[in-house]
């Protein structure tokens, strides 16, 4: 995430403006669309907090931001700090819209030599969480800064398998949040499981994601499960050896053995892998190294 941030010139025409909503977004975790809302007046520069006016569930909430996304704030801002009702992010038609944003988040990542259109701006909202959880900050507090209304669904992000629990008494919204989010799991490689009440619809078209009822059999049904996971870490790692000429999807299926299963010798493999010259030249090649999470390697 820093080389797409830093690939950023801040020099060009809203090139200092881009970076401090990229750099925003990634260190308070917000929507486009809650980016796109804020005020002058919504950002409190000298404690580094931020107003999120009518947010998704038509509640406000206040979130931090980091020293380098006040930094980049304060040089864009400028002399505008006293304008408290002025938009904070400008086009050169007033304020500028979460559409706009978008398109410059596919800009930027051009400018990476990203070719996959796969990479969203949510999924730095999504990086963001998962690296607070991972570094060990509490789950409720992750909740409040994403703005989440159920804590289920900020609890997807917790898992080594991506598990959500769901019951028929969830909102409409709420469910479809968790399903969202499991998409996001799929997109990083992590397997995927929903527990349901035995009235509860799922959708059918989510084919990586298996399903157990809580009723009576919810015990032997979940044990068979993890058995059949622990078994597929095993081929993931089969399969991460016979194709070991192709090194990123090679770590790919290690990451997935080394995901399910915890077991570091599937991380060292990888590592080695990574660690070695014919990986730098596909990546150089390919031009996709700035945005390709190994992070897990170290």
């Amino acid at each position: 995430m820093n080389l797409f941030l830093d690939s950023i010139d801040v020099d060009e025409e809203y090139g200092l403006r881009d970076r401090a909503i990229f750099e925003l977004l990634y260190s308070s975790a917000l929507r486009l669309g809650e980016a796109a809302k804020l005020k002058i007046g919504d950002v409190d520069f000298e404690n580094r907090m931020l107003l999120i006016r009518s947010a998704k569930f038509g509640k406000d909430r206040i979130v931090p931001a980091s020293e380098v996304a006040i930094k980049f704030l304060k040089l864009y801002a400028g002399s505008r700090t006293q304008d408290k009702e002025g938009a904070l992010f400008l086009s050169a038609y007033g304020g500028l819209k979460a559409s706009g944003m978008r398109q410059r988040f596919k800009k930027h990542l051009k400018g990476c030599g990203l070719k996959s259109s796969g990479v969203t701006p949510h999924a730095v909202r999504h990086s963001t969480a998962t690296y607070l959880l991972e570094s060990g900050a509490d789950i409720r507090y992750v909740q409040e800064l994403l703005g989440h209304e159920s804590i289920e669904t900020t609890a997807i992000y917790t898992h080594t398998f991506g598990i959500a629990v769901i019951s028929d008494k969830f909102s409409l919204q709420t469910y479809a949040n968790i399903f969202y989010e499991i998409v996001l799991m799929h997109a990083l490689g992590k397997e995927t499981l929903v527990i349901k009440t035995p009235t509860c619809k799922v959708p059918s078209d989510f084919v990586r994601t298996e399903y157990i009822q809580y009723d009576d059999d919810f015990s032997t049904n979940l044990k068979k499960y993890f058995e059949n996971v622990l078994g597929i870490a095993e081929y993931y790692s089969i399969f991460a050896e016979q194709v070991k000429q192709n090194p990123l999807l090679s770590i790919d299926y290690y990451k997935r053995s080394y995901l399910i299963t915890g077991k570091e010798k599937f991380r060292k493999t990888a590592k080695t892998i990574y660690g070695s010259g014919y990986l730098d030249n596909v990546l150089k090649s390919l031009n996709i190294n700035a945005l390709i999470d190994f992070s897990w390697l170290e």
